[in-house]
């Protein structure tokens, strides 16, 4: 298992500020909390992944061992297109277990969402044609980016067996 890098740990559990967020997440489920790392210049991103406590007790091992098993699974996989793990921290299994993670800007969900505003906004604009068509094009092929890199996480997990 990997363990959570020095600064990061001392943003999670040595400033009070965190301190309490750290107290609040297991209070939620599969809380993400983000926290940000400065390095050579360019700061990082991560998500803080933990149970909440108050999650049905019958849930709460299966949970658990889930979030143990992810942990596992994403300290082997190296790929663009999949989140990486940075660290854990808390002793695999328990409830106060969690995971770091590379924090995403978006997901597919979230552009699904976006790509409809923005195509009922090009719909109802009135451009003219040759224009809307143009537009229609780049929209179509940011979608079809975002599904060939879908399919390529998806390609190397199946790889991966």
């Amino acid at each position: 298992t990997i363990q959570v890098n020095e600064e990061i740990t001392n943003k999670l559990t040595k400033r009070s500020s965190y301190r309490r967020s750290m107290s609040e997440m297991n209070r939620q489920s599969s809380y993400k909390r983000s926290v940000s790392s400065q390095s050579g210049g360019s700061v990082e991103s991560y998500a803080v992944k933990t149970l909440r406590k108050s999650i049905d007790p019958n849930k709460i091992i299966m949970g658990a061992v889930d979030l143990t098993k992810e942990a596992k699974w994403l300290n082997v996989l190296s790929h663009k297109n999949i989140i990486n793990l940075h660290g854990t921290g808390n002793h695999p299994g328990t409830v106060d277990y969690f995971l770091v993670i590379e924090r995403l800007q978006s997901c597919v969900r979230d552009l699904i969402g976006k790509w409809k505003t923005e195509y009922q906004s090009l719909v109802t604009c009135g451009l003219p044609k040759e224009q809307g068509k143009n537009s229609s094009k780049r929209m179509m092929l940011k979608r079809m980016e975002v599904c060939y890199e879908v399919c390529a996480g998806l390609d190397y997990l199946h790889g991966r067996k």
